[in-house]
Protein backbone atom coordinates (compact mmCIF):
# COMPACT_ATOMS: atom_id res chain seq x y z
CA UNK A 1 0.00 0.00 0.00
CA UNK A 2 1.40 3.49 -0.94
CA UNK A 3 -0.40 5.99 1.08
CA UNK A 4 0.02 9.91 0.18
CA UNK A 5 -1.52 12.52 2.10
CA UNK A 6 -2.08 16.35 0.72
CA UNK A 7 -2.72 19.30 2.18
CA UNK A 8 -5.38 21.85 1.39
CA UNK A 9 -4.60 25.18 1.86
CA UNK A 10 -5.81 28.59 0.94
CA UNK A 11 -9.40 27.76 2.96
CA UNK A 12 -10.69 31.07 4.27
CA UNK A 13 -11.68 32.14 7.49
CA UNK A 14 -14.85 30.34 7.96
CA UNK A 15 -18.07 31.94 9.55
CA UNK A 16 -21.75 31.23 10.55
CA UNK A 17 -23.59 29.89 7.05
CA UNK A 18 -20.89 29.99 4.76
CA UNK A 19 -21.41 26.85 2.38
CA UNK A 20 -18.36 24.55 3.65
CA UNK A 21 -18.45 22.05 0.78
CA UNK A 22 -18.00 24.11 -1.61
CA UNK A 23 -15.11 25.91 0.29
CA UNK A 24 -13.48 22.32 0.24
CA UNK A 25 -14.26 21.66 -3.29
CA UNK A 26 -12.25 25.14 -4.27
CA UNK A 27 -8.85 24.15 -2.08
CA UNK A 28 -9.41 20.99 -4.12
CA UNK A 29 -9.27 22.52 -7.20
CA UNK A 30 -6.23 24.84 -5.96
CA UNK A 31 -4.01 21.77 -4.85
CA UNK A 32 -4.77 20.35 -8.69
CA UNK A 33 -6.86 17.12 -6.72
CA UNK A 34 -9.41 15.45 -8.56
CA UNK A 35 -11.69 12.90 -5.71
CA UNK A 36 -11.09 9.46 -6.44
CA UNK A 37 -13.25 6.66 -5.53
CA UNK A 38 -11.63 5.39 -2.14
CA UNK A 39 -10.41 8.50 -1.34
CA UNK A 40 -11.04 10.30 2.48
CA UNK A 41 -11.31 13.69 2.74
CA UNK A 42 -10.54 14.85 6.59
CA UNK A 43 -12.09 17.83 8.30
CA UNK A 44 -10.56 19.50 11.07
CA UNK A 45 -14.22 19.97 13.27
CA UNK A 46 -13.02 23.60 14.08
CA UNK A 47 -14.14 25.22 10.36
CA UNK A 48 -16.98 22.52 10.76
CA UNK A 49 -18.73 24.10 13.67
CA UNK A 50 -17.78 27.42 12.55
CA UNK A 51 -19.74 26.88 9.39
CA UNK A 52 -22.77 25.55 11.49
CA UNK A 53 -22.84 28.36 14.35
CA UNK A 54 -21.43 26.95 17.25
CA UNK A 55 -19.28 29.25 18.09
CA UNK A 56 -19.85 31.30 21.85
CA UNK A 57 -19.31 35.10 22.90
CA UNK A 58 -17.13 35.29 26.31
CA UNK A 59 -18.85 37.93 27.83
CA UNK A 60 -17.91 39.77 31.31
CA UNK A 61 -15.39 38.03 32.69
CA UNK A 62 -13.50 36.11 29.68
CA UNK A 63 -12.16 33.27 31.61
CA UNK A 64 -15.37 32.59 34.19
CA UNK A 65 -17.38 33.03 30.96
CA UNK A 66 -15.50 30.11 29.44
CA UNK A 67 -14.80 28.17 32.43
CA UNK A 68 -18.69 28.18 32.54
CA UNK A 69 -19.23 27.02 29.13
CA UNK A 70 -16.77 24.57 29.75
CA UNK A 71 -19.07 22.83 32.47
CA UNK A 72 -22.44 23.86 30.35
CA UNK A 73 -20.74 21.31 28.04
CA UNK A 74 -19.97 18.63 29.89
CA UNK A 75 -21.81 15.73 30.98
CA UNK A 76 -19.73 14.65 33.99
CA UNK A 77 -16.43 16.14 35.22
CA UNK A 78 -14.27 13.50 35.45
CA UNK A 79 -10.44 15.52 36.89
CA UNK A 80 -9.44 18.70 37.30
CA UNK A 81 -6.08 20.14 37.23
CA UNK A 82 -5.46 23.91 37.74
CA UNK A 83 -7.70 25.32 35.10
CA UNK A 84 -8.09 21.97 32.70
CA UNK A 85 -10.62 19.87 33.32
CA UNK A 86 -11.49 16.66 31.77
CA UNK A 87 -14.70 16.20 31.14
CA UNK A 88 -17.30 13.84 29.55
CA UNK A 89 -18.88 15.67 26.78
CA UNK A 90 -22.97 15.04 25.75
CA UNK A 91 -21.75 13.62 22.24
CA UNK A 92 -19.97 10.91 25.10
CA UNK A 93 -16.26 11.30 24.30
CA UNK A 94 -13.73 11.93 27.14
CA UNK A 95 -11.58 15.28 26.15
CA UNK A 96 -10.32 18.46 27.53
CA UNK A 97 -12.48 21.39 29.29
CA UNK A 98 -15.28 19.06 26.84
CA UNK A 99 -14.08 20.03 24.01
CA UNK A 100 -14.67 23.68 24.06
CA UNK A 101 -11.79 25.84 22.39
CA UNK A 102 -10.20 29.27 21.86
CA UNK A 103 -7.42 28.07 19.63
CA UNK A 104 -8.44 29.29 16.04
CA UNK A 105 -11.06 31.50 17.28
CA UNK A 106 -11.84 35.13 17.51
CA UNK A 107 -10.81 36.69 20.30
CA UNK A 108 -13.56 36.72 23.15
CA UNK A 109 -14.82 33.77 21.15
CA UNK A 110 -14.52 29.89 21.84
CA UNK A 111 -15.57 27.05 19.13
CA UNK A 112 -17.70 23.96 20.93
CA UNK A 113 -17.94 20.62 18.66
CA UNK A 114 -20.71 20.04 16.23
CA UNK A 115 -23.79 19.19 17.84
CA UNK A 116 -23.79 16.04 15.72
CA UNK A 117 -20.55 15.25 14.19
CA UNK A 118 -21.70 12.20 12.37
CA UNK A 119 -24.26 14.38 10.42
CA UNK A 120 -22.05 16.78 9.72
CA UNK A 121 -19.64 14.06 7.91
CA UNK A 122 -22.94 12.78 6.10
CA UNK A 123 -24.23 16.67 5.06
CA UNK A 124 -20.21 17.44 3.68
CA UNK A 125 -19.93 14.15 1.80
CA UNK A 126 -23.27 14.19 0.44
CA UNK A 127 -22.76 17.86 -0.80
CA UNK A 128 -19.43 16.36 -2.65
CA UNK A 129 -20.48 13.80 -3.82
CA UNK A 130 -23.60 15.59 -5.98
CA UNK A 131 -21.18 18.31 -7.29
CA UNK A 132 -18.50 15.65 -8.35
CA UNK A 133 -20.07 12.11 -9.00
CA UNK A 134 -17.45 10.62 -6.75
CA UNK A 135 -18.45 9.43 -3.21
CA UNK A 136 -15.73 10.43 -0.58
CA UNK A 137 -15.47 9.16 2.69
CA UNK A 138 -15.32 12.11 4.86
CA UNK A 139 -14.17 12.55 8.62
CA UNK A 140 -14.45 15.35 10.93
CA UNK A 141 -10.89 15.21 13.40
CA UNK A 142 -10.67 17.02 16.66
CA UNK A 143 -7.39 16.39 18.80
CA UNK A 144 -7.46 14.44 21.89
CA UNK A 145 -5.23 13.40 24.70
CA UNK A 146 -4.45 9.90 25.48
CA UNK A 147 -4.23 8.62 29.09
CA UNK A 148 -1.61 8.35 31.21
CA UNK A 149 0.26 9.48 27.86
CA UNK A 150 1.64 12.91 27.01
CA UNK A 151 1.11 14.53 23.86
CA UNK A 152 -1.82 15.01 21.75
CA UNK A 153 -3.09 13.12 18.16
CA UNK A 154 -5.98 13.90 16.16
CA UNK A 155 -9.11 11.32 16.31
CA UNK A 156 -12.01 11.10 14.53
CA UNK A 157 -15.47 12.35 15.92
CA UNK A 158 -17.89 12.52 13.06
CA UNK A 159 -17.44 10.05 10.04
CA UNK A 160 -19.47 9.38 6.62
CA UNK A 161 -18.70 6.71 4.25
CA UNK A 162 -16.74 3.87 5.71
CA UNK A 163 -17.06 1.57 8.84
CA UNK A 164 -14.77 3.52 11.54
CA UNK A 165 -13.28 -0.16 13.11
CA UNK A 166 -11.18 -2.88 11.26
CA UNK A 167 -13.03 -5.68 12.74
CA UNK A 168 -9.95 -8.59 12.99
CA UNK A 169 -11.65 -11.06 14.77
CA UNK A 170 -11.93 -14.42 13.51
CA UNK A 171 -8.86 -13.57 11.27
CA UNK A 172 -5.25 -15.17 12.17
CA UNK A 173 -1.97 -13.90 12.56
CA UNK A 174 1.41 -14.43 10.67
CA UNK A 175 1.95 -17.21 13.30
CA UNK A 176 -1.80 -18.69 12.65
CA UNK A 177 -3.46 -17.39 15.59
CA UNK A 178 -7.16 -16.76 15.81
CA UNK A 179 -7.82 -13.16 16.44
CA UNK A 180 -10.45 -12.89 18.96
CA UNK A 181 -10.57 -9.18 20.21
CA UNK A 182 -8.56 -6.98 17.65
CA UNK A 183 -10.21 -4.11 16.31
CA UNK A 184 -8.73 -1.46 14.77
CA UNK A 185 -9.91 2.19 14.82
CA UNK A 186 -9.02 3.06 11.43
CA UNK A 187 -10.85 6.66 11.42
CA UNK A 188 -8.43 7.49 14.31
CA UNK A 189 -5.46 6.25 12.34
CA UNK A 190 -6.76 7.81 9.35
CA UNK A 191 -7.30 11.65 11.41
CA UNK A 192 -3.65 11.43 13.11
CA UNK A 193 -1.83 10.84 9.66
CA UNK A 194 -3.65 13.70 8.33
CA UNK A 195 -2.67 16.17 11.07
CA UNK A 196 0.86 15.66 9.45
CA UNK A 197 0.02 17.60 6.73
CA UNK A 198 -2.22 19.99 8.25
CA UNK A 199 -0.38 20.68 11.86
CA UNK A 200 -2.16 23.43 14.49
CA UNK A 201 -1.11 26.97 13.46
CA UNK A 202 -0.44 26.67 9.85
CA UNK A 203 -4.10 27.59 8.70
CA UNK A 204 -4.78 24.10 6.85
CA UNK A 205 -8.10 22.62 8.30
CA UNK A 206 -8.49 20.03 5.88
CA UNK A 207 -6.79 17.36 3.80
CA UNK A 208 -7.35 14.42 1.46
CA UNK A 209 -5.75 11.40 1.94
CA UNK A 210 -5.15 8.74 -0.85
CA UNK A 211 -4.20 5.02 -0.99
CA UNK A 212 -5.57 3.92 2.05
CA UNK A 213 -7.53 0.66 2.17
CA UNK A 214 -10.87 1.79 4.10
CA UNK A 215 -13.11 -0.72 5.56
CA UNK A 216 -16.44 -0.47 3.30
CA UNK A 217 -19.73 0.45 5.15
CA UNK A 218 -21.80 3.03 6.38
CA UNK A 219 -20.93 3.72 9.99
CA UNK A 220 -20.19 6.19 13.13
CA UNK A 221 -17.88 7.32 14.85
CA UNK A 222 -20.07 7.49 17.82
CA UNK A 223 -20.37 3.79 17.78
CA UNK A 224 -16.47 3.75 18.87
CA UNK A 225 -17.89 5.29 22.08
CA UNK A 226 -18.03 2.82 24.49
CA UNK A 227 -21.21 2.83 26.74
CA UNK A 228 -20.93 4.09 30.56
CA UNK A 229 -20.62 1.31 32.59
CA UNK A 230 -23.53 0.65 34.87
CA UNK A 231 -21.68 1.00 38.38
CA UNK A 232 -20.67 4.38 36.95
CA UNK A 233 -24.03 5.58 35.82
CA UNK A 234 -25.42 5.05 39.00
CA UNK A 235 -22.37 7.26 40.28
CA UNK A 236 -23.23 9.60 37.94
CA UNK A 237 -26.81 9.36 39.22
CA UNK A 238 -25.90 10.86 42.67
CA UNK A 239 -26.55 14.98 43.50
CA UNK A 240 -22.98 16.48 44.01
CA UNK A 241 -24.19 16.87 47.47
CA UNK A 242 -24.50 13.10 47.91
CA UNK A 243 -21.18 12.62 46.62
CA UNK A 244 -19.62 14.75 49.21
CA UNK A 245 -21.62 12.96 52.21
CA UNK A 246 -20.67 9.33 50.90
CA UNK A 247 -16.97 10.63 51.11
CA UNK A 248 -17.17 12.35 54.50
CA UNK A 249 -19.10 9.67 56.29
CA UNK A 250 -16.97 6.98 54.44
CA UNK A 251 -13.81 8.56 55.75
CA UNK A 252 -15.57 10.05 58.85
CA UNK A 253 -16.14 5.81 59.66
CA UNK A 254 -13.00 4.25 57.94
CA UNK A 255 -12.10 2.08 60.77
CA UNK A 256 -15.76 1.08 61.37
CA UNK A 257 -16.38 0.09 57.52
CA UNK A 258 -13.40 -2.36 57.45
CA UNK A 259 -14.13 -3.76 61.07
CA UNK A 260 -18.16 -4.83 59.56
CA UNK A 261 -18.80 -7.30 57.36
CA UNK A 262 -20.73 -5.44 54.64
CA UNK A 263 -19.55 -2.13 53.83
CA UNK A 264 -23.70 -1.38 52.80
CA UNK A 265 -24.51 -1.94 56.47
CA UNK A 266 -21.68 -0.05 57.56
CA UNK A 267 -22.18 2.92 55.23
CA UNK A 268 -25.88 2.91 56.54
CA UNK A 269 -24.74 2.97 60.47
CA UNK A 270 -22.29 5.90 59.37
CA UNK A 271 -24.90 7.73 58.09
CA UNK A 272 -27.33 6.76 61.12
CA UNK A 273 -24.53 7.68 63.77
CA UNK A 274 -23.02 11.07 62.16
CA UNK A 275 -26.80 12.22 62.23
CA UNK A 276 -25.79 15.53 60.17
CA UNK A 277 -28.39 14.59 57.56
CA UNK A 278 -32.01 14.42 57.50
CA UNK A 279 -34.36 11.11 57.18
CA UNK A 280 -34.86 11.24 53.74
CA UNK A 281 -31.83 12.45 52.90
CA UNK A 282 -30.00 9.68 54.48
CA UNK A 283 -32.30 7.07 52.78
CA UNK A 284 -31.63 8.79 49.43
CA UNK A 285 -28.02 8.18 49.75
CA UNK A 286 -28.38 5.05 50.85
CA UNK A 287 -30.25 3.33 48.08
CA UNK A 288 -27.90 5.05 45.90
CA UNK A 289 -25.43 3.74 47.20
CA UNK A 290 -26.66 0.43 47.28
CA UNK A 291 -27.51 0.83 44.01
CA UNK A 292 -24.04 1.79 42.66
CA UNK A 293 -22.04 -0.82 45.03
CA UNK A 294 -24.51 -3.49 44.07
CA UNK A 295 -23.18 -2.74 40.38
CA UNK A 296 -19.79 -3.87 41.25
CA UNK A 297 -20.41 -7.17 41.09
CA UNK A 298 -21.94 -7.14 37.18
CA UNK A 299 -20.42 -7.97 34.25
Amino acid sequence: MTLSIYPLPGIPEVAAGDDLPALLLAALGRAGLTPQPGDVLVVTHKIVSKAEGAVVALTGDEERAYRELVLDQAVEVLRRRGDLVIARTKHGFICANAGVDRSNAAPGTAVLLPLDPDRSAHGIRMALRAATGVDLAVIISDTFGRPWRRGLTDVAIGVSGMLPILDLKGTFDAAGRELHVTEVAVVDEIAAAADLVMGKAAAVPAALVRGVEIPKGEGRAADMVRPVPMRERAWMDFSHSSKISLWHFLHAETSYIFASSSTVFAFSAAVTVKGTARKNTKRHILKAFIRWSSCWFLP
